[in-house]
């Protein structure tokens, strides 16, 4: 599947010029023109530059961006469009901040980071620049009236040059010590699509059907440095021993050279899938996927890593208990991640070697509701879902330097949604979701087993936004909003060898204030309007930005 986002050009001349300032030094200038060139041919052009600073003593991103994508009509049958992307940006970031994973947790709370909140350990000197390049371009072409053709061809092309680091914990209570790197990678990637798009009946029944080939092909090409320790952070003195300038990071990395290394990665596929419409009523979904993948996973590997296969099936049922206002539905998927080679060695470190594995695999069961009254209204949403993520990588119990398939977890939970427009100008968007995540299946010494998964994140999220905008009158245009999200607990670390750290539940609040006309809007916002500190991470302790404010200008034409 290839899904990309893009502002399409249209076959008129229209466009917009939108300004933001805002706290942290927040400066964003955006265009979007969109022209007709010919009465064949139209083109569209986005373009935005981004200057902010961080909340915290240090910090920034820098940021230009461009997208011209361009639409030819062949004929009435046979439309181009190629969409591309140029973006460069540079910034300074905090590093991240890493509880240890291999020893007993030296913190029981939050209290002893609420001190450096502020503090970003790092300075405005040690920057990375990520610079990247995207081209999308399709070939439609209307076969008949029951079938279209369509071809992509992707590439894309991003790198990373500058300065990487983060903070490990030293397990005594109050000292980190920081790991610094000079990146330079890049990666290269070539997607190539194939597709048939058909719309027809058989046997008076509607098949919308898609037949697919797909090939993907990336090279990583790393030159970086190795990790050099640069200094220690104590939490607790907020006392910083690193080298925070460019040049003296360079003279601790100077002889750290890490070497060239190189690579591929490649992937052949083919799918079909078709919803048949059963009656008017009843709809049912059926595909299959099937995947190759292979590669080499260095310049120095003697041979290619061994080819894994995939298969992955889905099925779907929707049926409409009242025509357009209430359906319900069931679906079974199955999806996997293909695993890249680890390194392995025999019991006592000798013999040490590239493994390959099979995909992990992952069979999700779901079944819900949905609603739509009132004439488009108010609509919701609910669902059940229950998912087993197996064959997960595990430590080999008889060989600690050896890794074995085996690992499982089970995650289970509901979402609802609810998109409400009661009265004219009043809106409303909610969600909540809870899950229930365990590892079922692992090497028990690791920890993990019965324990929820440091990566499923909180198992409550709920977000809301309800906005009045006056609809006509003398204030016609004039609006509020108001919303915001919140989550429960996160245990960012939870091994029955390490210990539990938790995140804190968090709710964070948001306002707005605007006026909209036919050409242009002013938006002012308030984001974490009650100064809520609060915490993200996956055995990391990130601080999430505080109260800030935002003043936008949107000029249509």
């Amino acid at each position: 599947m290839i899904n990309i986002t893009t502002k399409q050009p249209y076959e008129s001349f229209g466009g917009s010029i939108n300004y933001i300032t805002g706290s942290n030094g927040l400066n964003r200038i955006a265009a979007d023109v969109n022209s007709k060139i010919t009465d064949q041919s139209f083109a569209r052009v986005n373009m935005a530059y981004n200057k902010q600073n961080s909340f915290q003593d240090a910090g920034f991103i820098e940021s230009l961006f461009i997208a011209p994508s361009f639409k030819f009509k062949s004929s009435d049958k046979l439309t181009f469009l190629v969409n591309t992307e140029f973006q460069s940006s540079e910034s300074a970031n905090a590093p991240m901040l890493f509880l240890n994973r291999n020893a007993e947790l030296s913190y029981d709370n939050i209290n002893v980071f609420e001190d450096v909140y502020r503090r970003s350990f790092t300075s405005n000197d040690l920057t990375i620049k990520n610079p990247s390049f995207g081209l999308q371009a399709q070939a439609l072409y209307e076969i008949s009236d029951y079938w279209t053709s369509q071809t992509v061809i992707s590439r894309s092309n991003t790198k990373a040059n500058g300065f990487y680091h983060y903070l490990w914990d030293l397990t005594d209570g109050e000292n980190f010590a920081r790991y610094i790197s000079k990146r330079n990678s890049e990666t290269n990637t070539t997607n190539i699509q194939q597709n048939f798009l058909g719309d027809f009946k058989i046997g008076g029944l509607r098949n919308r059907i898609v037949i697919g080939l797909d090939y993907y092909n990336s090279i990583l090409r790393d030159n970086s440095s190795g990790y050099v320790q640069n200094g220690t952070v104590n939490i607790q003195t907020q006392e910083d021993t690193g080298v925070l300038t460019a040049a003296g990071t360079n003279a601790l990395l100077e002889e750290n050279f890490a070497g060239i290394n190189e690579a591929t990665n490649e992937v052949m596929s083919a799918y079909i899938s078709d919803v048949i419409n059963i009656t008017p009523a009843l709809s049912a979904m059926a595909s299959v996927r099937i995947d190759r993948f292979s590669g080499k996973p260095s310049i120095y590997a003697a041979e290619p890593i061994e080819e894994q296969y995939a298969v992955s099936p889905k099925f779907g049922l929707v049926y409409q208990v009242l025509d357009e206002k209430l359906s319900v539905f069931g679906n079974y998927m199955n999806g996997f991640v293909n695993k890249a080679p680890q390194q392995v060695a025999d019991a006592d470190g000798s013999n040490p070697r590239l493994k390959s594995f099979d995909p992990e695999n992952a069979n999700q069961y779901e079944g819900g509701i949905k609603s739509n009254f009132f004439n488009n209204r108010i609509s919701a949403s609910a669902s059940y879902y229950h998912i087993t993520v197996a064959n997960r990588l595990m430590t080999d119990p008889e060989n600690i330097n050896n890794s074995i398939q085996g690992g499982e977890v089970v995650s289970q939970g509901y979402e609802v949604s609810l998109t409400a427009n009661p009265i004219d100008g009043f809106n409303l968007i909610a969600g909540y979701s809870n899950n229930e995540s365990e590892v079922t299946e692992d090497y028990e010494a690791s920890g993990y087993l019965g324990l929820r998964p440091e990566e499923a994140g909180p198992a409550e999220l709920f977000n809301f936004w309800a906005s009045y905008s006056i609809p006509s009158g003398d204030l016609k245009g004039l609006g509020i909003g108001f919303g915001g999200n919140a989550a429960s607990e996160y245990k960012t670390i939870n091994r029955a060898n390490t210990g539990t750290f938790v995140l804190p539940a968090y709710q964070v609040f948001n306002a707005s204030l605007s006026y909209s006309t036919f050409q242009y809007d002013i938006i002012l916002k308030a984001n974490n309007i009650t100064d809520q500190r609060y915490y993200s991470g996956w055995s990391t302790v990130t601080p999430q930005n505080l109260r800030n404010y935002s003043l936008s200008l949107n000029f249509k034409f």
